[in-house]
C-alpha cells in the first residue's frame, strides 16, 4: 500500500480517535470537578510513569527488528519474555510504593485496579509496537480507535450510573482490553522459542533507544507530575484538557512519523539511501498540514474554544496558546527524528533525547515553582525546542535531504488566510458557542480550498488517496 495510501487510512483512524477522546474530555469536564479530572489525570500519569519502566526501550527496538523483516518469530518470543519479566518487576514496585501513590492522586483507589491498569495498558503499547513493525500501521491507528469509541462508550455509561473516579479509570481498562482483543487479529508474526541472539539484537538497540520511550513519556507527562507537587487537582484538570485538545493538531505529524519509520527502516536496511527524498518531503509535508493553521486558529480564537469546556478553563488561554506552538516544532522534530532511529542510529537519537528529558524535568521544577503552573508549558516549549536544534543538526550530518519550502511557505499563506477570515468574523459576530463552532468550520473549508488551489502537493496527494 502505498505512502499516501497508508498514512491516510491511519490519520482518519486517528481523526475519529481523536474526536471521541475531544467529546470524552469535554463529558468529563461537564459532568465532573476540575478537582477530579486532575485526579484522575495523576493516575493516568503514573501508570504512564509505570509502563515507561516496564518498556525501556523495548517497544521502539521491536519496531525495529520487525521493520527489517528477519527472525521475526524468535525476536516476537524473546521480546514477549522481556516484556513480562519488566512488567512483573514494576507492579511489584508499584504495591510496595502504594501509599505514597495514594497520597500523590489524592483519590484513593484499590492497588489491584492500579497493578490491572499498568499490565494491560503495557502490553497494549507493545502489541501496538508489534503492528508498527510489520507495517501495519494502520491497522494500529484502528486499534487505537477501538479504543478510543470503547473508552468514551464506558464513560458515558459510567457517568449515567454515578461511579465518579473509578468509573473513570474502569472505562480506561476496559477500552484498553477491546483495543488488544482487535490488535491480535491483526498480528502476523506467530512467536517461537526465544534465544539469546534475539535477546542480543533487542539490547543492541533498545539500550540507546530507552530515552526514546523515556522522552515520549516526559513530553506527556512531566508537566502533569511536576504540577501534582505544586498546583491544585483543579488546575491540573484545565491544563491536560488544554494539552489533551492540542493533541489534535499532532495527528498528521504522528501519523507520517509511525508510517515512514518501517519504510526508513527498510530502505536503509537494504542500502537504497537514495529511495528516502521523497519520503522526508512528505513526511514534513504532513507535519505542517495541521499543525501551522493549528497554531493560527489558538491564537486568535482559542480562549472561545475552551469556552466549550465551562468558564473556568479559560484561564488556560495562555498555556493553550504556548502548548500549541510546542505541538507545532514537535511535528517536525517527530519526523526527523523517526529518520534518524530509521536509518539505525539509535546513539544519535539517544543524545537528543537524553537534553530534552534534562531540559524537560529541570525546567519544569523551576518554571513551576517561581512562575506558576503557566511554568509547565514554558518548559515543554523549551525542552522541545532544544531537541528539535539538536536532532537537526545531528541529521544533516548523516545524510543531506532537501526540505520542501516552498510546500511549507504554502500552508503558512493558507493558514494566514485563514487568520484573515476569522479576524473578519470576530469583528462583524459576538461570541457564543454556536459562532465559535461555524468560525472553526468555515476556517477549515477555506484554509483547505486555499491550500488545495496553490500546492501541487496537496492536490496530488489528494488525487492518490482517492485513486491509489
Amino acid at each position: 500500500m502505498k505512502f499516501e495510501k497508508v498514512a491516510a487510512h491511519s490519520y482518519v483512524f486517528r481523526l475519529i480517535a481523536a474526536l471521541c477522546d475531544f467529546i470524552g474530555v469535554l463529558i468529563i469536564a461537564y459532568f465532573y470537578s476540575s478537582d477530579l479530572v486532575g485526579g484522575y489525570y495523576l493516575t493516568v500519569s503514573v501508570i504512564s510513569v509505570g509502563v515507561l519502566f516496564s518498556d525501556l526501550g523495548l517497544s521502539e527496538a521491536v519496531r525495529k527488528r520487525l521493520s527489517e523483516r528477519e527472525t521475526k518469530e524468535t525476536l516476537l518470543g524473546t521480546s514477549i519474555i522481556i516484556r513480562l519479566l519488566l512488567t512483573i518487576l514494576i507492579v511489584l514496585a508499584i504495591i510496595k510504593m502504594s501509599n505514597f501513590i495514594y497520597n500523590f492522586i489524592g483519590f484513593e483507589s484499590t492497588l489491584s485496579i492500579l497493578a490491572l491498569m499498568l499490565t494491560i495498558r503495557s502490553f497494549r503499547e507493545f502489541i501496538f509496537a508489534v503492528l508498527d513493525g510489520e507495517h501495519n500501521v494502520w491497522a494500529s491507528s484502528f486499534s487505537r480507535f477501538i479504543a478510543s469509541i470503547s473508552k468514551l462508550t464506558f464513560w458515558i455509561i459510567s457517568i449515567f450510573l454515578n461511579f465518579g473516579f473509578i468509573g473513570l479509570l474502569a472505562g480506561l481498562i476496559l477500552s484498553d482490553i477491546c483495543s488488544i482483543l482487535f490488535a491480535q487479529y491483526f498480528v502476523v508474526t506467530r512467536p517461537s522459542t526465544p534465544t539469546f541472539k534475539s535477546a542480543r539484537s533487542i539490547y543492541k538497540y533498545a539500550k540507546f533507544s530507552v530515552f526514546n520511550t523515556f522522552r515520549m513519556s516526559a513530553w506527556v507527562w512531566t508537566d502533569t507530575l511536576v504540577l501534582g507537587f505544586f498546583v491544585a487537582n483543579s488546575y491540573i484538570g484545565v491544563y491536560e484538557t488544554v494539552w489533551r485538545i492540542t493533541g489534535v493538531v499532532f495527528l498528521a505529524a504522528s501519523t507520517a512519523g509511525n508510517v515512514l519509520f518501517p519504510e526508513v527502516s527498510e530502505l536503509a536496511y537494504k542500502e537504497k539511501l537514495e529511495k528516502l527524498q521523497p519520503i522526508f518531503e512528505k513526511g514534513i509535508y504532513l507535519a505542517g498540514l495541521i499543525s501551522v493553521p493549528g497554531v493560527i486558529g489558538v491564537i486568535l480564537i482559542g480562549e472561545e474554544i475552551l469556552e466549550f469546556f465551562g468558564h473556568e478553563y479559560t484561564i488556560g488561554y495562555y498555556i493553550f496558546v504556548i502548548l500549541m506552538f510546542s505541538r507545532l516544532v514537535h511535528s517536525y522534530e517527530i519526523i526527523i527524528s523517526k529518520f534518524i532511529t530509521g536509518l539505525d542510529r539509535p546513539d544519535l537519537d539517544f543524545r537528543s533525547n537524553l537534553a530534552f528529558i534534562t531540559a524537560n524535568i529541570s525546567f519544569n521544577v523551576i518554571f513551576v515553582y517561581y512562575i506558576g503552573w503557566i511554568g509547565a508549558s514554558i518548559a515543554t516549549l523549551t525542552a522541545i525546542i532544544i531537541k528539535y536544534t539538536i536532532n537537526n543538526y545531528l541529521f544533516t550530518n548523516i545524510i543531506e535531504l532537501e526540505m520542501p519550502k516552498t510546500e511549507i511557505r504554502n500552508q503558512l499563506f493558507a493558514g494566514s488566510v485563514m487568520g484573515g477570515w476569522i479576524v473578519i468574523i470576530n469583528y462583524f459576530t459576538s461570541d457564543g458557542a454556536l459562532i465559535t463552532a461555524g468560525v472553526l468550520f468555515t476556517s477549515v473549508i477555506i484554509y483547505t480550498l486555499v491550500i488545495f488551489k496553490i500546492s501541487d502537493r496537496f492536490r496530488t496527494m489528494f488525487w492518490d488517496i482517492m485513486h491509489g
